[in-house]
């Protein structure tokens, strides 16, 4: 092979390398980025940082107080919610289907949801007997989630599916 054959066919191979990083990078970064925070998992109104901006600095503190002495319980509902969770989708991947096993891991949910969204609704309770009134006004803005349309629009009706 000629030297002009060989700096051609390693310039060649330099490319390909450098284009294949270029795209592997991409597609990194594109499944990797960090969401914003009206993109994080749950309703906002359960999330610290979005309570905590919905208050004054000065209740930053007692926000704090509020969640610590919930954490431990919150941390169990949530541990058996995801467990509930898991149960469902074991029942529906299951080779032995069986309506009342996914019935049965369905009931647990529900229950594991409203158990872990009282407690949510307890600390959100706490939080709104401190508040001020512009600053419950900014809480109900979390409560009403990030879904509404507004609180004069109708309910839009599903088109059905085929």
């Amino acid at each position: 092979m000629s030297r002009t054959m060989r700096i051609v066919l390693i310039a060649s191979l330099a490319l390909n390398l450098a284009l294949g990083a270029a795209l592997g990078q991409w597609i990194w970064k594109s499944n990797h980025h960090a969401r914003p925070a009206h993109m994080h998992d749950g309703p906002p109104m359960f999330r610290p940082d979005a309570l905590r901006a919905a208050l004054s600095a000065e209740h930053g503190a007692v926000v704090d107080q509020i969640l610590a002495k919930h954490r431990d319980t919150m941390h169990g509902l949530i541990k058996q919610l995801r467990q509930a969770r898991e149960d469902v989708r074991t029942a529906l991947l299951s080779d032995s289907f069986q309506r009342g096993q996914l019935d049965a891991a369905f009931a647990k949910l529900r229950a594991s949801e409203a158990d872990t969204a009282a407690e949510a609704h307890a600390i959100l309770g706490e939080v709104a007997e401190l508040a001020k009134p512009a600053e419950r006004e900014r809480i109900a803005g979390l409560v009403k989630g990030r879904h509404s349309k507004g609180s004069d629009s109708a309910p839009r009706k599903r088109e059905p599916r085929h």
